[in-house]
């Protein structure tokens, strides 16, 4: 009830006023809960369950039980979802940093075979190979890292690898 909202709770008689905290504890609220929402002390609360015997049934037991269980489980699983965030939010921070290194690397191994060829035509390509599939592996995990792609599809377009015996026998025909 929105006591509070539709009129000054002090104005609606003490009787009724404990009546209602006596209705919502039997129905397994706890004391203090209803005696704050019905503007009744938690004294006069006791006082009157003693004097009058108050009791609650096994069921409202129960179910008060259950309802306290429920809200502990939710809070703790609220807690731990807010820690396993944060938890990933750093991963993904550090894989980051990683990727970003790891690119600079590659660009300047790339940088360094296009100034400084080697006289063998083989051995340059397969330097250039090897930085275009370093390259293309970093572009899969950054797809990965930043949720552009599903791993799933990240494996169904992945290129196969090569074998140097295949890549010799290519070359040697030409």
């Amino acid at each position: 009830m929105a006591l509070n909202k539709q009129k000054n709770i002090t104005q609606i008689p003490l009787a009724q006023r404990i009546a209602w905290a006596r209705a919502e504890w039997e129905s397994g609220v706890k004391m203090t809960t209803a005696a704050k929402k019905h503007g009744v002390s938690r004294a006069t609360l006791y006082r009157r369950k003693e004097e009058e015997g108050w009791t609650r049934s096994d069921t409202a037991k129960a179910e008060a039980l259950y309802e306290r269980a429920k809200e502990v489980i939710e809070s703790r699983e609220l807690e731990a979802l807010e820690e396993l965030e944060a938890h990933l939010g750093t991963v993904i921070s550090r894989q980051r940093g990683l990727a970003d290194n790891l690119h600079a690397m590659v660009k300047e191994a790339f940088d360094r075979v296009e100034q400084e060829p080697h006289p063998d035509a083989f051995k340059y390509a397969m330097s250039v190979k090897i930085c275009s599939e370093l390259l293309r592996n970093l572009v899969n995990e950054n797809s990965k890292i930043y949720g552009l792609v599903s791993p799933k599809a990240s494996q169904a377009t992945a290129a196969k690898p090569v074998k140097l015996s295949e890549l010799l026998d290519e070359l040697d025909s030409e």
